[in-house]
């Protein structure tokens, strides 16, 4: 439903009679102020304000998305067909990408079919209109790699990574965990790290290879809750400095 009103409005008489009408729109109680959808009618955007010049009797609607709702409208899903590689820059340096998919379709949730196929990439892009302000928790899942990115706007220029899948373990992966492995200490001396006492352990691994043993050590989830920054610097707090 939209909603049309203005809180500012500054009026110019030009030349040829023209008028140029500057003007700011904010919702009423019960809409979102964050959640501005943009003008409608004969001027078309997502700035506010605006300023247009006016040359006969016209109306213009700020719309605004109600408290409590969001979109509830579908997003684009690509895929590209017998695409070498595992990782994303695979695909990126595929020569169809991203002009030309093999196919694509509209998904009504945030999510891509499973088993759709071998040897192949996709792309799943759009706009995420979040209903309410808040902690929103992302999460992904791919075979083999994958990335998650997220824009602070608009722009897909701005979008940066926020999660990342490295790669699917697959059956050639054993049980038998980690070989013995050694390093040489402050004192010269060499130390000999067995399987059982590894530095090294798993958590969340996915795929016909990730599979647990008494040599390999896998985190269960409470385990991992513990890995927080705070805990693994130890009240170490470092100081980055740019060159």
């Amino acid at each position: 439903m939209p909603a049309a009103w203005s809180t500012a409005r500054k009026v110019e008489k030009c030349p040829a009679r023209i008028w140029r009408v500057s003007s700011t729109k904010e919702p009423p109680a019960g809409w979102k102020v964050s959640s501005f959808a943009g003008w409608t009618g004969p001027l078309q955007g997502l700035t506010n304000p605006i300023t247009m010049k006016v040359v006969a009797n016209t109306n213009v609607v700020a719309n605004f998305i109600p408290h409590g709702t969001g979109g509830t409208g579908t997003i684009l899903r690509e895929f590209w067909l017998n695409a070498a590689g595992s990782t994303p820059a695979d695909l990126r340096s595929n020569s169809n990408f991203p002009n030309n998919p093999s196919g694509s379709n509209q998904l009504t949730t945030l999510e891509g079919p499973t088993n759709f196929a071998d040897a192949y990439g996709t792309r799943i892009r759009g706009f995420v209109h979040p209903p309410v302000s808040g902690a929103y928790t992302f999460w992904l899942a791919s075979d083999d790699g994958g990335d998650l990115l997220l824009s602070t706007s608009d722009n897909p220029a701005s979008a940066t990574r926020i999660a990342f899948v490295d790669s699917w373990m697959d059956d050639h992966i054993g049980t038998k965990g980690w070989d013995r492995m050694s390093s040489i200490d402050s004192t010269g001396t060499r130390v000999w790290y067995e399987p059982s006492s590894a530095r090294f352990v798993e958590f969340g691994s996915k795929g016909p290879g990730a599979l647990a043993s008494p040599s390999r050590r896998v985190l269960t989830a409470q385990e991992a809750r513990a890995y927080t920054v705070q805990a693994v610097l130890d009240g170490w707090t470092p100081v980055v400095k740019k060159r």
